[in-house]
């Protein structure tokens, strides 16, 4: 990941102005797309059996943003709000009962989207604005046990909205007089929650203390790296 950054980041400093924005221009509305780099954290821990492990979700995302700066002189205070439709998938190897039956039993995690309300902060630098952000992060996710049953045969499942904070820091250059490109890196927090994983109604009893559900306490954050355009109005 450190590699990405610092290629992005080369890049985004080297990038030619194409028009006099010496200083960077500050303030208004904009719209964008921006592709990124996710790795997120979830780890397991069921309350009838105990941890369960973990795994990361590593791969490129795609989204939208939308947002709007105020210009306050040499510094400027934004709001912005993007939206990813497409997240990634992992799973582990159950700790309890991986290999303990005839087929792998593992735990399954997918993100459907993500989204952040976020408000920045921040400076000129030169042709650079440099800031630091922080707000909300939404993710929709899917959670399964599979492999108990069968190979890769779903036997308990449900899904979520999980909330959470989170914090980075990036810099934004104009490369035109409405066009700006962007770079920032993000830590989001999910926390612990509690999620009943319902079995599923071909193994209606596969729970671990309700026969219906299996109970498990999941840990979530992520780390994400964003390379974004942006147009201004």
């Amino acid at each position: 990941m450190m590699k990405i950054i610092s290629a992005l980041g080369l890049m985004l400093v080297a990038t030619p102005a194409l028009a006099q924005t010496t200083p960077a221009d500050i303030g208004g509305a904009y719209v964008g797309a921006h592709v990124a780099w996710s790795d997120r954290y979830s780890d397991w821990l069921d309350l009838g059996v105990g941890p369960l492990g973990s795994h990361h979700a590593r791969g490129p995302q795609v989204g939208v943003q939308i947002g709007y700066d105020l210009d306050l002189g040499p510094a400027f205070i934004g709001a912005r709000a993007s939206f990813s439709p497409v997240g990634q998938s992992g799973n582990h190897v159950d700790q309890v009962f991986g290999y303990s039956t005839i087929y792998t039993e593992r735990q399954r995690s997918d993100e459907r989207w993500r989204g952040e309300a976020i408000a920045r902060l921040g400076t000129r630098l030169g042709r650079q604005l440099v800031y630091a952000k922080g707000g909300l992060a939404l993710s929709r996710k899917y959670y399964a046990l599979t492999g108990y049953f069968g190979p890769d045969v779903v036997f308990a499942e449900t899904t979520d909205t999980r909330s959470g904070w989170v914090i980075g820091a990036g810099v934004e250059r104009r490369v035109s007089r409405r066009v700006s490109a962007f770079i920032d890196y993000g830590y989001a927090d999910f926390g612990r929650k509690l999620e009943n994983i319902r079995c599923t109604p071909r193994y209606p009893n596969c729970g671990s203390l309700d026969p219906s559900l299996v109970p498990v306490v999941l840990k979530e954050s992520n780390h994400r790296v964003e390379f974004g355009i942006n147009y201004h109005f």
